[in-house]
């Protein structure tokens, strides 16, 4: 159920409800929208996996702290900042 869940929120959008909370992404390693294929392997990690993938991931980090499955399919998780527009704007009818 939470392979679903995280599968499509993450492919339409690049979040799921946690994600952005967080102001967390995925995107591809180009920073572009990632693929179908690459979020199926990053969620297949998480769900099934996500111990040995964490263990395994500590062991063999990069600099981009990417889990197995996130190398696997050319994801990262990213932080995004917020936008000036959130941070109090005031929109004025004309």
């Amino acid at each position: 159920m939470f392979f679903v869940y995280w599968t499509v929120l993450e492919y339409k959008t690049g979040k799921s409800i946690g994600k952005k909370i967080l102001n967390l992404q995925v995107t591809s390693l180009s920073e572009e929208k990632p693929t179908f294929k690459g979020i199926l392997l990053c969620n297949f990690g998480k769900s099934f996996l996500l111990p040995l993938d964490v263990i395994i991931g500590w062991i063999l980090t990069n600099e981009k702290r990417q889990r197995i499955f996130n190398k696997i399919g050319d994801t990262i998780v990213i932080k995004i900042k917020e936008s000036e527009n959130d941070l109090g704007a005031k929109y004025l009818k004309d």
